[in-house]
């Protein structure tokens, strides 16, 4: 099978207890990289760094080797501390989120006003993650392109 990771755009909606199904093919591709059988079913949902206001979806072990290479580059010799900074920055803003046996996943209430979401929701692939944006914000991001 073809990896292609995350890949393409998908609308779906909120339901009332702010849970959305992702997409069955990001679904797959979790399932198929998985490295151990929890990690079929678990994604780390963290703010996206810079100017997107939106939800970044990262598979658990993909957040683990992230954490990895962060851990590896706080070194005694990074008197700045910038190192420690971004581990700081996007472990503090980051939730864990389990895929239902429906392939639904709940956006916490922080991240969901965060990237402005509502009813519609938009999924747009990044290869090794994947966006989560609301409506209004992924318009706003857009028009600054």
């Amino acid at each position: 099978m073809l990896r292609t990771g995350f890949i393409g755009e998908y609308e779906h909606s909120l339901d009332d207890k702010d849970r959305v199904s992702i997409p069955s093919k990001y679904k797959k591709y979790v399932e198929d990289i998985a490295d151990k059988p929890e990690a079929r079913e678990l994604l780390i949902l963290a703010k996206a760094p810079g100017k997107k206001r939106c939800i970044e979806a990262i598979p658990v072990q993909d957040w683990e080797r992230l954490a990895e290479d962060y851990r590896k580059s706080v070194t005694l010799k990074d008197e700045t501390g910038e190192a420690d900074d971004k581990i700081w920055q996007k472990s503090r803003r980051a939730f864990e989120a389990v895929i239902d046996r429906t392939g639904r996943i709940r956006i916490p209430s922080k991240l969901k006003e965060y990237a402005g979401i509502g009813k519609k929701v938009i999924f747009i692939g990044a290869i090794d993650r994947f966006q989560i944006w609301g409506e209004a914000e992924l318009k706003k991001f857009d028009s600054g392109i």
